[in-house]
């Protein structure tokens, strides 16, 4: 019998991952658990495999009411961007210096222009226009 989930770390010292299996289609989830301790990556899957995986929010409905900038600050923002703790999992060696740079950037350059424009307001024409579009991520 197959377990119902299996941990991984991708490597020494990182995040665990959780692999649950879809129980008809035995498709494989992979989620990070956030932590690299062996018994709170534990914990942590097998809550999600009590009471479900944490659905994703819908992109849709953020853009429509998330403020372009706040999401850019946010996205840099160290201690709390997905991205930045997807990049450790990946072994990526991240500085927390670079990290505020990129939000005084927001800051400094971005505000001024985009203001309270809502980020379902952006697309590729209106970044391309004013020349940003290199600069964002």
């Amino acid at each position: 019998m197959r377990q119902s989930y299996y941990l991984r770390q991708r490597k020494n010292g990182g995040s665990f991952h959780v692999i649950f299996f879809a129980p008809l289609t035995g498709k494989q989830i992979n989620r990070s658990t956030g932590t690299n301790d062996e018994k709170r990556a534990d914990a942590v899957a097998q809550a999600w495999l009590v009471n479900g995986l944490p659905g994703k929010p819908s992109n849709k409905n953020i853009a429509r009411k998330t403020i372009f900038c706040d999401f850019l600050y946010q996205f840099w923002d160290f201690n709390t961007s997905e991205d930045f703790r997807e990049q450790e999992t990946m072994g990526k060696e991240l500085h927390v210096e670079y990290a505020d740079e990129m939000q005084k950037a927001v800051n400094r350059y971005y505000r001024p222009y985009f203001k309270d424009m809502l980020l379902s307001q952006i697309n590729e024409v209106t970044l391309q226009k004013h020349n940003y579009s290199h600069y964002i991520f």
